[in-house]
């Protein structure tokens, strides 16, 4: 919540400018509950024991004279809710392919001091997304970085293909560490089953350089069955995970010791028909592939936009993130044909609590090639929840 105190201080000593980076406008249980952000519950019954002035805990009635402070948020659609608050007395920069943790990552690639540097000198809005895009292109190009997998003595050792393909020589932590990460998910359940780090001992990654690392995983941890593995790179603050990197499926059989490993195709993000628009529509909110469900009325949200998929069966899994989602969703695959829009696959959910997962996911044929699918989610009144990004591959 550092950006939530750089505007309440800056506020406090009338500061020329405040550079404030995803900041909770609202730091109450009734205000977040309002806009079903609970990502910081524990944070905030810390802040109750401290006693302070209740009236700094809406920063939207702040009296600003002119727009003095700075906003930076990435592609999460709660952080852009919360800017979005203030907007009348702030400036709003979006780094849409970032997440909450941007600031690391603007820091890592030398970002931040050009940021502060140009409001002391001219007080006036700077940009870094084509910097920053730039930086990260590492992530965007090289999803498929699982290089090989070996069974030894009941463990298994996964080896991950790291290149840098940005313009840039990569070095991740001001402290000179990177780290490697490998996290596997129950495909049928989507809980985490097991999660490690480990230290890489170099400094950076150059410009058109690579490195090849190994975890390794005991097999304890695994029953007979399939999993979805993801092999993340990043420093101890930040990882892939914050470009929203795609892992890949497996199935393990333990008795014979045989793991099987497949990538996935292209998420549908990177692979849509009109690729230079990548964002989502709703009803009600919406950024970056990701939005937020209005709880008191009807409410929908578009996937997509349009994209081009030849015959074959496909594996479509969407999920959702933060608290666990309640109400009941409609899945719906359309086809769009001369403006009219054609229902071929859909798929209901009712959840409770009994029925409080994230993951879903579901097969469906396509028997001729369609050029332009639209997946939706319809949510009815009393749902609340947040939708991520849809995955989709051939299988």
């Amino acid at each position: 919540m550092g950006g939530t105190g750089a505007i309440l201080f800056g506020s406090l000593i009338n500061a020329d400018a405040i550079i404030a980076f995803c900041p909770f406008v609202g730091l109450t249980d009734q205000f977040l509950s309002k806009i079903h952000d609970f990502r910081h519950n524990i944070h905030i019954e810390k802040i109750k024991n401290f006693n302070f002035n209740y009236k700094c805990q809406n920063l939207s009635k702040i009296n600003h004279t002119e727009k003095n402070i700075y906003i930076y948020i990435g592609g999460d659609a709660l952080d852009k809710k919360h800017a979005e608050l203030i907007e009348d007395i702030s400036h709003i920069v979006e780094i849409p392919k970032l997440g909450h943790g941007l600031i690391n990552i603007v820091n890592s690639c030398g970002e931040l001091n050009k940021i502060i540097s140009h409001y002391l000198v001219s007080n006036s809005l700077y940009n870094p997304t084509g910097n920053v895009n730039s930086y990260i292109k590492l992530f965007m190009h090289e999803k498929n970085i699982i290089k090989d997998v070996i069974v030894l003595n009941n463990n298994i050792e996964f080896y991950g293909f790291v290149k840098n393909t940005s313009k840039k020589d990569w070095n991740i932590d001001s402290t000179g560490h990177i780290y490697i990460w490998i996290t596997i998910f129950d495909k049928k359940s989507g809980k985490c089953v097991y999660i490690h780090s480990q230290k890489i001992e170099r400094e950076y990654i150059g410009v058109d350089d690579y490195c090849i690392e190994n975890i390794i995983v005991p097999v304890d941890y695994l029953q007979d069955g399939e999993y979805d593995l993801v092999f993340e790179i990043g420093s101890k603050k930040w990882r892939t995970c914050e470009m929203g990197y795609i892992g890949c499926p497996i199935y393990f059989d333990k008795k014979n010791g045989i793991v099987e490993i497949k990538k996935y195709e292209e998420n549908i993000e990177w692979n849509s028909y009109y690729s230079d628009n990548e964002n989502l529509h709703t009803a009600f909110l919406c950024k970056d592939r990701k939005f937020i469900i209005n709880a008191n009325t009807d409410s929908y949200g578009v996937f997509g936009p349009f994209i081009y998929l030849e015959p074959g069966n496909y594996e479509i899994i969407f999920c959702f993130i933060g608290s666990p989602p309640k109400g009941e969703v409609t899945f719906d695959i359309v086809d769009i044909i001369e403006n009219n829009d054609e229902v071929f696959f859909k798929y209901n959910i009712r959840l409770d609590e009994k029925n409080t997962k994230k993951l879903f996911r579901f097969n469906f044929n396509i028997p001729e090639e369609k050029f332009k699918i639209e997946f939706r989610v319809f949510s009815k009144k009393g749902f609340h929840g947040i939708f991520d990004r849809v995955l989709l591959r051939k299988i």
